[in-house]
């Protein structure tokens, strides 16, 4: 729950990527409830949607990145997922944009997944007794982390009420979790939470907003390289075909004029083709 001066609300009126946001994720929660009362078992879908990162690495099932960000366990971990979408991502998609918005929740997704992948990996190759590197992870979490630190970073000083009861500013409440999530991730501490997943997503998230005005002036200037080449590749044809025209294309016209058609070669006739305008 938010507090601005004496008034208490959630995150106000829904905006257009938090609404898709929810609605996807609640449709596809309803879709895995009546998949189930009809008998089908839940992990069979999520080993193929979750992310799994045996089947990733050894399967090549590089779509679980994104898909594992819409399946949950049961009602509370949805439950707890849209609810702090909606308290802190509105604020946010309003600030930032709904295009950004969406490619920051993405981007802290898929690199939680990739924290997972990574961390599962490492525990594996060092014998460490986890199962993460075999278990599908679900949950939009990680996602939800970077959201957090976004509203942290964007409302530094706008206040938190913890369990609705303590009221903390939103940086040291995102430090505070923070801090929590690092000792959760030790595995006897961790449950069958995947803490990495929103460490990752804190991680991600930093590193989004930190260096986004840099990636994209890096990804303008590597358009405006583009078009600049492609500029000069179509001014370089050109004067290729200025050349080509005058050495023989000219020529071949001056014998038309003096002799005809018919004096032409086979050669000549073929050349003469090659030079006629292009359609665009």
């Amino acid at each position: 729950m938010l507090r601005e001066g004496s008034t208490l609300r959630f995150g106000g009126p829904l905006t257009n990527a938090v609404k898709l946001l929810i609605t996807v994720n609640t449709s596809i929660f309803i879709l895995q409830w009546l998949l189930e009362i009809g008998g089908m078992s839940p992990g069979g879908f999520w080993s193929y949607f979750g992310l799994t990162p045996a089947r990733l690495i050894g399967q090549g099932m590089i779509w679980q990145l994104g898909t594992y960000l819409f399946f949950h366990a049961d009602v509370f971990h949805i439950l707890f997922n849209m609810l702090a979408l909606w308290m802190f991502g509105s604020d946010v998609e309003r600030q930032v944009g709904e295009r950004k918005f969406l490619l920051y929740y993405f981007f802290c997704g898929i690199g939680a997944g990739l924290t997972i992948v990574l961390t599962s990996l490492s525990a594996e190759l060092l014998g460490w007794a986890v199962s993460g590197f075999y278990a599908p992870t679900i949950g939009a979490s990680g996602a939800v982390f970077g959201i957090l630190l976004a509203f942290g970073m964007l409302f530094p000083n706008r206040e938190v009420l913890v369990f609705f009861l303590f009221p903390m500013k939103a940086k040291h409440f995102v430090v505070l979790f923070g801090l929590l999530e690092l000792y959760l991730a030790v595995p006897a501490r961790g449950g069958g939470v995947s803490h990495f997943a929103h460490l990752g997503g804190l991680l991600f998230g930093f590193v989004f907003l930190r260096y986004e005005r840099h990636m994209e002036r890096r990804y303008h200037h590597y358009k405006l390289r583009k078009r600049e080449m492609l500029l000069r590749h179509q001014v370089e044809e050109e004067l290729s075909r200025d050349e080509f025209i005058r050495k023989e294309i000219d020529p071949i016209l001056d014998k038309i004029s003096r002799h005809g058609m018919g004096s032409l070669t086979r050669r000549e006739r073929r050349t003469l083709k090659k030079g006629k305008p292009r359609r665009w």
